[in-house]
């Protein structure tokens, strides 16, 4: 079974089983997406299913763990199991992930901003971009570029 079919299904289930219409699910998703959903024609993503999950007013972990299992041909509690031995094993499971911490920018991304930062420091200091690029070793249409930004 495809995991979407699963979610379906496991959407159809939860909304009948607490007696709700597919419009008292549609907390900041459109009803018509909940049908979509529901007849397997669209995939969920993270943020529709946390919707979802609110509008059926379950823990979005709840959706997930009961498509997963039926996508399996098991349970939710076979699927939660196997969440929490993993966890455990990456000795992740009592962590708290801080997103102040997490590394999210792309790598290149995060040259840039290092690039930026210390061609800034060094135009603060009074050199020109000349000066700047021999420093830095950069040519000078990168120090350019870097130039006229604003700090991070």
């Amino acid at each position: 079974m495809l995991l979407r079919d699963a979610y379906a299904l496991t959407l159809r289930l939860l909304r009948k089983n607490k007696g709700f219409k597919q419009q008292d699910v549609s907390a900041g998703v459109d009803a018509s997406y909940v049908s979509r959903l529901e007849r397997g024609e669209r995939a969920v993503t993270i943020e529709a299913n946390d919707s979802v999950a609110r509008g059926l007013q379950v823990a979005p972990l709840t959706l997930l763990a009961l498509a997963h299992g039926a996508q399996r041909g098991g349970s939710a509690k076979e699927v939660l199991e196997e969440a929490v031995r993993e966890l455990r094993e990456l000795d992740l499971f009592d962590v708290q992930l801080d997103a102040e911490q997490a590394e999210l920018t792309h790598p290149q991304a995060a040259k840039g901003i290092e690039t930026t930062k210390a061609v800034l420091a060094l135009k603060a200091k009074g050199l020109n971009q000349l000066e700047v690029a021999r420093v830095l070793n950069l040519s000078t249409s990168t120090v350019g570029r870097h130039w006229r930004r604003k700090s991070h």
